[in-house]
């Protein structure tokens, strides 16, 4: 009888402390985050707004495309220039809202690099090569090369940077979805 009145003591005490837990959280107004960080872009195009690019070019096997954006925001392309289809200037969007928000998985070291083909990682010449110019004529380009072994990634080098990166796998086939569409 003794023990069952000093196990009921318990859960009451135990309740207790769970109704003062609950009760501080309440007064506080807020949880607190555990651990988790407000969104901040951080792929290759973080500095700068999707809505600013103002012209691209991409050449996937040779064949090159080129593409410019009305101050208006509507996608062109030619010489004279004509309209695209709206659901490849929505991929176009999509390609480049990645490459600004998307962060490189892996940044390789300069012996690691040294030690990797260009070759096999496909970027001698790379499979796919898109050249971004924004509204004050910076340009930024970037080639994507292979799948990593595991296919989740694909090896990427930013023109002018020897650094050699892995970029997840969804970046390059948004580009690689504005290059497939007729």
């Amino acid at each position: 009888m003794a023990a069952s009145l000093t196990k009921r003591a318990a859960w009451a005490a135990l309740a207790l402390v769970a109704a003062g837990f609950v009760g501080v959280v309440a007064m506080r107004g807020e949880r607190p985050e555990a651990g988790l960080q407000r969104f901040e872009p951080s792929g290759f195009l973080a500095g700068r707004a999707p809505q600013d690019v103002r012209a691209l070019v991409i050449d996937a096997g040779g064949h090159q495309r080129h593409y410019r954006r009305s101050p208006q925001g509507a996608w062109s392309t030619g010489d004279p220039p004509t309209d695209i289809a709206p659901d490849r200037a929505a991929r176009i969007e999509q390609a480049l809202e990645l490459l600004r928000n998307a962060k490189p998985e892996r940044r390789f070291t300069a012996e690691e690099a040294a030690s990797m083909p260009a070759t096999d990682l496909g970027l001698a010449p790379p499979v796919l090569v898109v050249s971004v110019v924004d509204v004050n004529a910076a340009a930024f380009t970037i080639a994507f090369g292979v799948e990593n072994p595991l296919g989740l990634a694909r090896y990427t080098r930013v023109v002018g940077d020897d650094t050699l990166w892995l970029v997840p796998k969804h970046v390059a086939d948004a580009w690689d979805a504005v290059v497939g569409q007729p």
